[in-house]
């Protein structure tokens, strides 16, 4: 008979402590239910700011394939040339890098006008031998080649879809042009020389990407940037320019040193060209205009729930409190967004108060 008293009163107590459990966890449930989280906070914390700026190496390589190159002491010269014979007078095209202009018409056979020396009326003068040239550039394969030093400032947004992003941004890059040197008979030809040294350019480009591989606080994107690039600064004459829309590939590596803060580091190179139309030829330069770069910054989300706004709360993981204001219930943080917000040991504090430089005095050491 104890037995089976016992026995009642075991199954009694057990169901009452499967009772308590389940009207812990309907409490539970129904708490969960009131605690406030701002919806827009939640769409917000999708998309993430990019900030960055680094170094940029640029080439510009015009091609100047059907052309004659005509070189005098005071100028260098462009003219088609989709014609039997060199004339005897021309009209050249020069400051035809950036804004091609035509220049006055030139008799190729007077020495005293174009002192060229190859030609019917050679030069006998020596200086001006060394300073004056007219070739084909077909035949010669002459071309010119530039370098330009870059710094870069980049701002971009992109909404984060599971391993997927797409964005848009907006990039300033102030630019060093250095002069163009000939690719053939560089002990003839002159160096091609600006009016300028520098030149700022202006991107906005749209962003797609996908983050295919983690590995600890690592994460890896390649990315692909495409837009339209233009020079300020009426550097370049843009109304007989036909530039190509410039597209970016990148591999964005970014070290993760809390869920909202990421420290990228990005190199990636760029695909572009323009063409650059010759007045009165019929005829255009073809530049190429590769750029490699490699940029340093941050990315940034909005954090989805507030920081706590009590000052003695000193919790640092995620937890629920009630405004001491509204008496709403809210989910809060209790780190700044640079700290992980559930931290495991050493995350946010690696280096011990006793070994930190800050602690001259020692104090505190344990």
């Amino acid at each position: 008979m104890k037995q089976v008293l016992t026995l009642i009163l075991l199954w009694i107590c057990t169901l009452g402590g499967v009772s308590e459990a389940l009207a812990q966890k309907s409490k539970d449930k129904d708490g969960e239910e009131d605690i406030y989280r701002s919806p827009i906070r939640k769409i917000l914390n999708q998309f993430s700011i990019n900030i960055s700026t680094g170094y940029g190496y640029s080439r510009y390589q015009p091609d100047l394939n059907g052309f004659y190159f005509l070189q005098t002491p005071d100028n260098q010269f462009i003219f088609s040339n989709n014609i039997e014979s060199v004339p005897e007078e021309v009209a050249g095209t020069f400051n035809w890098f950036t804004d091609p202009m035509m220049g006055d018409t030139l008799n190729l056979r007077d020495p005293f006008q174009v002192p060229l020396s190859g030609i019917n009326n050679p030069v006998n003068n020596p200086a001006l031998q060394e300073t004056t040239l007219l070739t084909n550039a077909d035949t010669l394969g002459l071309g010119f080649r530039a370098t330009g030093h870059s710094i870069p400032l980049n701002l971009s947004i992109h909404y984060n879809y599971k391993m997927f992003r797409i964005g848009f941004g907006y990039m300033l890059e102030y630019q060093r042009i250095g002069q163009l040197k000939p690719t053939a008979l560089e002990s003839r030809i002159r160096p091609y020389a600006l009016d300028f040294n520098s030149v700022l350019y202006k991107r906005f480009f749209g962003k797609i990407g996908v983050r295919f591989y983690e590995w600890w606080n690592y994460g890896f994107a390649a990315e692909i940037n495409f837009g339209s690039i233009n020079p300020g600064g009426n550097k370049f004459n843009e109304s007989v320019i036909d530039r190509s829309i410039f597209v970016n590939l990148g591999l964005s590596i970014e070290k993760s040193i809390s869920e909202y803060v990421r420290i990228i580091f990005k190199p990636s190179y760029d695909i572009k060209s323009y063409n650059i139309m010759i007045p009165d030829a019929g005829v255009s330069i073809r530049t190429l205009n590769p750029t490699f770069m490699f940029q340093i910054g941050l990315s940034i989300n909005y954090p989805e729930i507030p920081r706590t706004p009590i000052k003695a709360d000193h919790v640092q993981l995620k937890h629920v409190i009630t405004h001491p204001e509204t008496g709403q219930r809210m989910e809060v943080r209790g780190q700044p967004i640079w700290r992980w917000q559930n931290p495991k040991v050493g995350q946010n504090h690696r280096v011990l108060w006793r070994y930190k430089g800050k602690n001259k005095k020692k104090m505190n050491p344990y």
